[in-house]
């Protein structure tokens, strides 16, 4: 869409982008690999686009790219961070279990 926009809106869809990261990174849960590439790719092919098909006037490029580039770090830390946090919620679970061992009195025979 940023690239066949009118020029009035077209430095706007740059949000619409930032909404795809946030979705792959975790909703779709699409893994590290496969999410960082979608991402670093959207903000590859946006960098050509912005610049020479439908030009964007500098300073908005560079207020685009800053919210673009810092959504994709964040979706990249969210990836890390899902499984660690679900890795932490278990350990918590099954280390909060107290298992009483009888002593040797306690055994009735």
């Amino acid at each position: 869409m940023t690239l066949v926009a009118p020029a009035p809106v077209n430095t706007q869809y740059y949000a619409g982008l930032i909404m795809v990261v946030i979705y792959g990174s975790t909703l779709v849960r699409l893994g590290f690999l496969n999410a960082t590439i979608i991402s670093l790719a959207l903000v590859f092919f946006y960098q050509p686009v912005a610049m020479q098909f439908n030009p964007v006037a500098p300073e908005t490029l560079i207020a685009n790219n800053f919210f673009l580039v810092m959504a994709t770090l964040i979706g990249i830390f969210v990836i890390i961070s899902i499984p660690t946090g679900d890795y932490t919620r278990v350990l918590r679970t099954y280390s909060s279990i107290s298992i009483q061992v009888p002593s040797g009195s306690d055994i009735w025979y």
